[in-house]
């Protein structure tokens, strides 16, 4: 998350310090402990829904392998817990920060198929709109997105380790 948290201007390791325990403030403001103990176990499941056979989960977690995006994750999996989207952020000063949208490797036709069963909803759009509408219930002011170029696996120690014959 440190390279995010970059990207929206914190500069100093104690602005990112400050970040990380204002976030955790509002978390532990914003849930029960046994909300919180869900979150930071299995999670707490927001919505199911079946598209076709199959059923998927909306699911609010803390995902370690998305520390460096965010805090917290919105994740839309299949009934198998296989990660179709994620959506990882953090709360800072009650504004959220979005650090990474993040669709699957392969698709293998998941998305035109959640769009039709979501009635021109595509899956991307569910997720941020499902953000917004637990932020909202949660008082939060204001969801802000890194941009492309800004994001962590664009800074050139990520890039070099895909090319290490770049020059």
């Amino acid at each position: 998350m440190h390279e995010t948290i970059f990207a929206y201007g914190v500069k100093k390791k104690l602005d990112v310090v400050n970040m990380l325990i204002d976030h955790h403030r509002w978390v532990n403001n914003s849930f029960s402990k046994e909300k919180l103990n869900l979150i930071y176990q299995d999670g707490i499941t927001l919505d199911e829904f079946t598209i076709g056979d199959n059923s998927y989960y909306m699911t609010l977690s803390y995902e370690g392998r998305y520390w460096k995006e965010g805090e917290l994750t919105l994740s839309l999996t299949d009934n198998m817990g296989i990660n179709y989207y994620v959506l990882s952020f953090t709360v800072f000063r009650n504004n959220a920060y979005i650090g990474g949208v993040q669709g699957p490797d392969i698709d293998n036709g998941f998305s035109r198929l959640a769009t039709k069963g979501l009635f021109g909803l595509r899956p991307k759009s569910l997720m941020l709109e499902t953000l917004r509408f637990v932020l909202q219930s949660l008082s939060v002011d204001k969801i802000y997105g890194v941009k492309n170029r800004s994001h962590t696996y664009t800074s050139v120690r990520y890039l070099s380790k895909k090319n290490p014959f770049r020059l």
